[in-house]
């Protein structure tokens, strides 16, 4: 009553005149080849899920093939329908005063190994302005950047409405 999934394949058996004799059938249980991908399917879907819901994101640079990619958390934060980047839409995405602090901590980043930390703004297509926070560290062998993004514009907002409210309470108070 077990069910195992296989894959087949076969080849024929040619005589000296030509004709076909006979067929080699081979059978192989892939039941757990199977039960892997769909682990990691799985895995897959819990990482966008959690992505989501803690609305952050990942960003990967291949220095080596000049290629930038992002999952599909960093697509929802960016507000982007694609998790297909190229430089010239990255570039664009920061608000342009940011522009010069981003080039320049990626540049100590990649060249000094300098720890690249920054909060920065970001104004999404539909002209809605976030706030960022990004980290990222640096594979000198692959020549790789891998780094995170978080949204954090409710929590500075919160911050920010919860500093201005004390101040007004002290201005009226004392």
């Amino acid at each position: 009553g077990t069910e195992y999934q296989i894959s087949d394949s076969a080849a024929p058996i040619m005589g000296k005149d030509g004709k076909i004799t006979g067929v080699v059938l081979v059978f192989t249980d892939v039941t757990e080849d199977y039960a892997i991908r769909k682990a990691l399917k799985e895995s897959e879907a819990n990482l966008v899920k959690g992505e989501l819901l803690g609305k952050f994101g990942y960003w990967e640079i291949d220095l080596l093939a000049n290629t930038i990619k992002g999952s599909r958390g960093a697509a929802e934060i960016y507000g982007l329908g694609t998790t297909a980047l190229n430089f010239e839409i990255a570039k664009k995405i920061p608000l342009p005063k940011y522009r010069k602090l981003l080039d320049e901590s990626l540049h100590l980043l990649i060249t000094e190994n300098k720890p690249y930390d920054i909060e920065f703004e970001i104004e999404r297509p539909n002209g809605e302005i976030k706030i960022v926070h990004s980290t990222a560290q640096y594979d000198t062998k692959r020549k790789i950047v891998f780094g995170i993004l978080h949204d954090v514009t409710e929590r500075k907002r919160a911050v920010e409405a919860l500093r201005k409210s004390e101040q007004e309470y002290r201005e009226f108070f004392m």
